[in-house]
Formats: C-alpha cells, sequence, structure tokens
C-alpha cells in the first residue's frame, strides 16, 4: 500500500521494479513541474501539454537511469530541459 508520503526514492524504487502505481504516484507528484518547467521553455501551453505527455512517457523509460546521486526531482528537471532542447530545435 502507498503512503502519500512515500520519499521520492521510495517511489523511484517502486517504479524501478515495476509496480505501476509507484510509477504513477510519481508522476502525480511531479507533473505540476514538469509542465511549469515545459511551459518556461516553449512559452506556449499547447507545447507544454505536449512536451510534459512526452516526458511522462520517457519517464517510463529512463527512470532506470536514475542513480540517486541527485535528488530526483533535480534528476527529473534536467529529463524535461532537455527534452524541451530537443522539441525546440
Amino acid at each position: 500500500m502507498m503512503a502519500e508520503n512515500d520519499s521520492d526514492e521510495a517511489l523511484v524504487a517502486r517504479a524501478v521494479a515495476g509496480d505501476r502505481a509507484g510509477f504513477a504516484a510519481l508522476v502525480s507528484r511531479h507533473y505540476d513541474m514538469i509542465f511549469r518547467v515545459a511551459w518556461k521553455w516553449s512559452g506556449n501551453r499547447e507545447d507544454a501539454e505536449d512536451i510534459a505527455q512526452d516526458v511522462c512517457v520517457r519517464l517510463g523509460r529512463t527512470i532506470m537511469g536514475f542513480k540517486g546521486q541527485a535528488a530526483f526531482a533535480t534528476w527529473l528537471y534536467r529529463v524535461v530541459a532537455n527534452l524541451c532542447t530537443d522539441v525546440l530545435r
């Protein structure tokens, strides 16, 4: 059972182990930040929504690359920023 106060690291471990609820909780917890960063980089809502959706899909493939050397939010910010850079090229 998942508690709202599970740490990001605990949720990441669950997500990496294939726990969809852990992954969903992680995305839900950080979605507002993902969207805000995408909006800041793109400058419009439609692009920000597309980027945020792409980040969530990409996160499912890249979460195993999170090594815990920085806070999860810091690592996630970099994922979002990288995708924004790719999209805006």
